[in-house]
């Protein structure tokens, strides 16, 4: 994968995070599925499965407010996004 491919994943994960941030139950969009098959087996691809594992599984249960997702990888997928120049601030401090 190159960093163009890269940034533009994370961009539309910055996109996708403004809208899932005020959502009680988010869910990864097509575009983000297919950007975590696109990002394949790089950390960035593995940091968002993880990512969107967690909200799968919390969306069984209501969510309480805050971002979507563990924390801990809310904040390793905006690490990764931020080696290819795409900060997701609603993150930064999750």
């Amino acid at each position: 994968m190159s960093s163009a491919q890269a940034a533009h994943i994370c961009s539309d994960l910055l996109a996708w995070s403004k809208v899932a941030d005020n959502q009680d139950q988010p869910r990864f969009t097509q575009t983000l599925a297919n950007d975590v098959s696109e990002a394949g087996s790089s950390q960035l691809g593995t940091d968002m499965g993880n990512l969107e594992s967690d909200l799968v599984t919390e969306n069984t249960l209501p969510l309480l407010p805050g971002p979507p997702g563990q924390p801990s990888d809310a904040q390793v997928v905006n690490g990764d996004c931020q080696q290819y120049g795409v900060s997701i601030p609603l993150w930064a401090s999750s």
